[in-house]
């Protein structure tokens, strides 16, 4: 079965804590539900299915914020030395390394193209040990994913 493996990176990567990810055992489709969204007077579809089918919806455990530091700190390093690896580098020691190194990464769009390219990597190569780890038989894929039905 085929997930797309940019909504299952977007899940993996989401760290808001206003957002629990699944993904539908069924379909392949990574779902969210939003907990500050969710009224008790409204039905949620999503939190509807997932209570009354358990065994379909597996939950996405997003990657902590030390793995995105270190796939920062391993991209810095491959950089020749000079101004953007140093720039870099103060950035990911500032009291926000995730908003400094973005805002560093602007004063060089071709670094800033070359990051994007890594970090798409390694986040496609942990999408794929996270489903190989959680046993689940599902192919990344880039094709958009099928909407979910309750």
């Amino acid at each position: 079965m085929l997930v797309n493996a940019d909504e299952l990176i977007t899940a993996l990567e989401s760290s808001d804590g206003e957002v629990e990810w699944y993904l539908d055992l069924t379909s392949g489709t990574v779902v969210p539900v939003f907990s500050d969204l969710v009224d008790e007077e409204e039905n949620d579809p999503m939190a509807d299915a997932i209570e009354t089918q358990p065994d379909r919806f597996f939950p996405i455990e997003p990657i902590g914020s030390q793995e995105a530091f270190r796939i920062m700190e391993a991209f810095v390093a491959t950089l020749p030395a000079g101004t953007p690896a140093d720039r870099l580098s103060l950035a990911l020691g500032q009291r926000h390394p995730f908003r400094g190194f973005k805002d560093a990464l602007l004063a060089w769009p071709p670094i800033r193209e070359q990051w994007f390219r890594i970090h798409n990597a390694r986040m496609r190569e942990h999408a794929q040990d996270w489903l190989t780890g959680n046993q689940l038989e599902f192919t990344l894929t880039d094709q958009p994913a099928s909407s979910f039905e309750a």
